[in-house]
């Protein structure tokens, strides 16, 4: 239980509830869901990158105490960026000719 920048209404005819937690310098989280009981698939179909945009820019937070339990979940990614390299002009490197031995000062691979 904490205090907490809360939304609770309509933005775009999506009745949304939103919990602003400030993370850490210059990073927040915005949790949404949806205020009416109803299918998400729904309220995913509503939630437009437009309906976003506004419950961010919305100025009616207030500071709520709120009981809030949130699960711990981890987030990764990955890119796979050849394709966006080989496109500004880095082609030798993926080539089958490419000399890579100055990248590393110690061998990496068994046998290299």
């Amino acid at each position: 239980t904490d205090y907490f920048y809360y939304f609770d209404g309509p933005i775009s005819g999506v009745d949304v509830i939103a919990v602003m937690l400030k993370y850490e310098e210059g990073v927040n989280v915005l949790l949404v869901m949806p205020k009416v009981d109803g299918s998400l698939k729904d309220f995913n179909n509503k939630f437009t990158e437009e309906v976003l945009k506004q419950i961010c820019e919305v100025g009616t937070y207030t500071m709520t105490k709120l009981e809030l339990s949130i699960p711990r979940f981890e987030l990764s990614t990955s890119y796979q960026l050849s394709d966006q390299l080989q496109a500004i002009g880095i082609k030798k490197a993926f080539s089958d000719g490419a000399e890579l031995k100055g990248m590393a000062k110690r061998r990496c691979l068994p046998g290299s």
